[in-house]
């Protein structure tokens, strides 16, 4: 397993942050690009991958949530650590254990060992494309901050991949805008 990381460098220029020091907070919105604020370097999950591998990238990458490409680098989902969440319960029913602090304080109990253990075998043999988001919401690098902050919130998502040629080169989340607006 290998993360997979995008860079746009080769289609734009990264935009120089002194250009915008300018433009009025309240303007900031319409005028900077998608491509001016998205975040060039995407850890991205493959569909054959595990949720026991998107989870370690996740983790190691301290992401929320991936988007899965296949080959040629086109977004075919997004996986998120509520999505292998979401799947645990659904199939093991562990939606009762809110974090590490529950897990620990339940440890004494043959039942959860047991419980962490059909989850541990679960996320080992459960593979990415059986759990993630089909239907991804995406942004073109040219639209405007404002329009992926609308997409963010309208969909209620966290993340935002950002395609160009139908190809994967860029995310955009709630603080990339944030600091943008900073």
């Amino acid at each position: 397993m290998k993360a997979v990381s995008h860079s746009a460098a080769n289609k734009a220029p990264a935009p120089d942050p002194e250009e915008f020091t300018n433009i009025p907070p309240a303007d900031r919105a319409r005028a900077l690009t998608v491509r001016a604020i998205m975040t060039r370097e995407v850890c991205t999950a493959r569909p054959a991958w595990s949720l026991l591998d998107a989870a370690r990238v996740m983790r190691d990458k301290h992401v929320s949530g991936l988007p899965v490409v296949d080959d040629g680098d086109r977004v075919v989902g997004v996986i998120s650590e509520f999505d292998i969440l979401a799947d645990l319960d659904r199939a093991l029913g562990v939606g009762s254990v809110r974090g590490v602090l529950d897990l620990l304080l339940e440890a004494e109990s043959r039942t959860t060992v047991s419980r962490l253990q059909r989850s541990l075998r679960r996320l080992e043999k459960t593979k990415v494309e059986e759990v993630m988001t089909r239907r991804v919401v995406t942004v073109d690098p040219d639209a405007s901050m404002g329009e992926a902050a609308r997409l963010l919130r309208v969909f209620t998502i966290r993340r935002l991949p950002v395609v160009e040629g139908g190809r994967l080169v860029g995310i955009v989340t709630h603080e990339n805008i944030v600091d943008a607006l900073g």
